[in-house]
C-alpha cells in the first residue's frame, strides 16, 4: 500500500490572521472586554508575526508530505524514502557476453579477471579461469565498469592488456550476440517503479516478493525478475531474470551474480534455480485504419499514399531475397495491387530495432515475383522481413509497439497440475507483466495516436514460420528458463 496523508488543511497567512484576531476578540467579549483588533493595532501586529512563522512551518510540512509519497518524491528525497523499504538505487550494471580469442599454437590457460580493452576504450575481464582454450574458442567476459556504453555488438575488436600468456594472440573479437546487458545507474523513475513494485507486494521472511527484491537489487543490468515458488519441491525457488532490451536474455555472469545475492540473504532454501529467460521470436503483421492523404480526399496525417501498399488485396508482403549488385529486393507478391513508382513503404529491422522508410524508384514484374528498387537504397539484406505501408508516423508506431512488447513477461515453467498453482509465476500475469499477445499490446500504440482508428492482428507467427503463436510455450524441464515472446519481424498494412 502506498503511504498517504489525508485530510490535511493548510490555512493561508490571511486566514491565520483572521482566526487569531477572531479568537482574541471573542475571548475578550466573553469577559466583557472590548479590544482593538483593527489593522495597525498591537493585536493585529502580533497576529501577522505569528502567521508568518506558521505559514513557513506549513510550507515545510507540505514538502515533507511530498517527500513521503512514492508518487511525488523527487530525486533528492526518493532514495531515502525507498531505502526505508529496502529498495536502494543500483549502480550502473556491466555488459557481459562472450569473446572469441586467438591462440597461435596448441591450447592455453587464460586466468580469471584477465583484462582486455575494446575499440570503445572500455576495459573488460574474463569471468573465470579458462583452460584448454584453442584458437577461435569463445570465453565469457564482463565489463569492469558499468553503464550502457559498455555494450558492444558482435565483431567489435580489442586487445589483451597483458601479453604474458604464452601462445595467446593479442587480439580479441566480440562473439555473436555481443556484449550486452550494460545499464546505467537507476534513474529516479526506475527507482520509483521499483519502490511501487515493492509496496504493491510487500516482501518479508523469504516470500516470493522478498526473493524478487533481493534478485533485482543485485544489478542494474536486471530489468525484471519473476519467481516460481516451490517449482522443484518444498523450500525451492525458481528465479528468472530478463534485461529490458533486445532478446531479453541476460548473460550467465549476471545470472550468477543474482543467484549469489539471493543465497547470501536466504541461505536456508533447499534449492535455488536461477536462470535468464528464453526468447521465442514472434513475426507480427498488423492491419491499421488511417486517414488517406489530403491529395486523395482524406484529412491527412495517416497514410502517405492515395493507395497504400501493402493493403487488403495484396495481403502480407514478405521479402524473399536481395540482389546486392542491382539493388533490387524480391517480394512474394505476383500482382502490383496498387504498388507503383513513388509508393512509400517501410521495413522493420529487428536487429537494430529500427523502422526504415523507403520510396519505390523502380519495379519489375518480368519475373515470377515483383522486385523493387528504392530511391534511398537498401543498406543491408532485409530477406525474410515483412513490408509496411508508408504512414506519416510509421516510425512512431513501430517504436511504441516495441515498447509495449517489452512489457511482456515470461510464461509458466510447468503445466503440471501437481505443481500448479503453487509454482505459478509471481507476480501473476493478471497482476503485471502479461505474457500473451492480446489487444492490450496494441492498445499501448492506439492510446498514443488518436489518428489510428484501429489496429488489429493479421498474423502472429513463430519467427520464420507460419505457425501461429500467441502465448509462450512451456519449457521441457522445470530447470529450463521460461519462455518469453520477443518481437522479431513486424509490419503494418492497410486494413480492409
Amino acid at each position: 500500500m502506498i503511504p498517504t496523508v489525508k485530510g490535511q488543511r493548510f490555512p493561508t497567512k490571511e486566514e491565520l490572521i483572521r482566526i487569531y484576531l477572531r479568537s482574541i476578540a471573542a475571548g475578550a467579549a466573553r469577559r466583557g472586554i472590548t479590544v482593538n483588533v483593527l489593522p495597525g493595532s498591537e493585536y493585529h501586529l502580533r497576529a501577522e508575526a505569528c502567521a508568518q512563522m506558521v505559514v513557513v512551518a506549513f510550507a515545510n510540512q507540505k514538502l515533507a508530505i511530498t517527500a513521503l509519497s512514492p508518487l511525488d518524491a523527487d530525486e533528492n528525497t526518493l532514495p531515502e524514502l525507498a531505502s526505508v523499504f529496502g529498495v536502494k538505487p543500483r549502480p550502473a550494471g556491466p555488459a557481459a557476453g562472450a569473446i572469441v580469442v586467438r591462440v597461435t599454437t596448441g591450447t592455453v590457460t587464460i586466468p580469471a579477471e584477465w583484462v582486455f580493452t575494446l575499440d570503445n576504450g572500455k576495459k573488460y575481464k574474463t569471468v573465470s579461469i579458462n583452460t584448454n582454450v584453442a584458437d577461435l574458442d569463445e570465453i565469457d567476459a564482463i565489463a569492469i565498469d558499468g553503464g550502457a556504453d559498455t555494450n558492444r555488438g558482435a565483431g567489435a575488436k580489442g586487445t589483451w592488456d597483458d601479453g604474458s600468456v604464452t601462445n595467446l594472440g593479442q587480439g580479441v573479437t566480440v562473439a555473436a550476440g555481443g556484449l550486452d546487458g550494460g545499464a546505467n545507474a537507476d534513474t529516479t523513475e526506475v527507482l520509483r517503479g521499483r519502490l511501487l513494485d515493492r509496496l504493491s507486494a510487500p516482501g518479508t521472511g523469504g516470500n516470493w516478493s522478498h526473493v524478487k527484491q533481493l534478485a533485482e537489487n543485485a544489478s542494474a543490468s536486471i530489468g525484471a525478475v519473476w519467481v516460481y515458488p516451490g517449482i522443484q519441491g518444498a523450500g525451492s525457488y525458481g528465479i528468472a531474470a530478463a534485461k529490458a532490451t533486445g532478446d531479453r536474455e541476460l548473460a550467465s555472469s549476471i545470472i550468477s551474480l543474482m543467484a549469489s545475492a539471493v543465497v547470501a540473504e536466504l541461505p536456508g532454501h533447499a534449492k535455488l534455480n536461477a536462470t535468464t529467460v528464453a526468447e521465442e521470436g514472434i513475426d507480427m503483421v498488423l492491419s491499421a485504419k488511417l486517414a488517406l492523404p489530403s491529395s486523395a480526399g482524406g484529412k491527412g496525417g495517416g497514410w502517405r499514399d492515395p493507395v497504400p501498399w501493402p493493403n487488403p488485396t495484396s495481403g502480407a508482403v514478405r521479402i524473399l531475397s536481395f540482389d546486392e549488385i542491382t539493388g533490387f529486393i524480391e517480394t512474394n507478391s505476383t500482382v502490383l495491387n496498387g504498388l507503383a513508382v513513388g509508393t512509400h513503404f517501410g521495413i522493420w529491422d529487428w536487429g537494430t530495432e529500427t523502422m526504415h522508410e523507403f520510396t519505390v524508384q523502380s519495379l519489375s514484374t518480368l519475373g515470377p515475383n515483383i522486385t523493387i528498387r528504392s530511391v534511398e537504397g537498401f543498406s543491408k539484406d532485409f530477406t525474410a522481413c515483412y513490408i509496411s505501408a508508408g504512414a506519416e508516423k510509421l516510425i512512431d508506431y513501430a517504436a511504441d509497439l516495441l515498447t509495449s512488447m517489452r512489457s511482456l513477461g515470461p510464461g509458466e515453467k510447468t503445466a503440471s497440475m501437481h505443481l500448479l498453482p503453487q509454482a505459478a509465476r509471481k507476480p501473476t500475469t493478471d497482476a503485471s507483466w502479461p505474457k500473451d499477445l492480446t489487444s492490450r499490446v496494441l492498445s499501448a500504440v492506439t492510446d498514443n495516436h488518436l489518428e489510428l482508428q484501429s489496429l488489429d492482428y493479421e498474423h502472429r507467427f513463430e519467427t520464420g514460420t507460419t505457425t501461429p503463436r500467441t502465448s509462450p510455450s512451456v519449457p521441457t524441464a522445470t530447470t529450463d528458463p521460461p519462455n518469453i515472446l520477443v518481437l522479431k519481424h513486424m509490419a503494418i498494412q492497410q486494413a480492409a
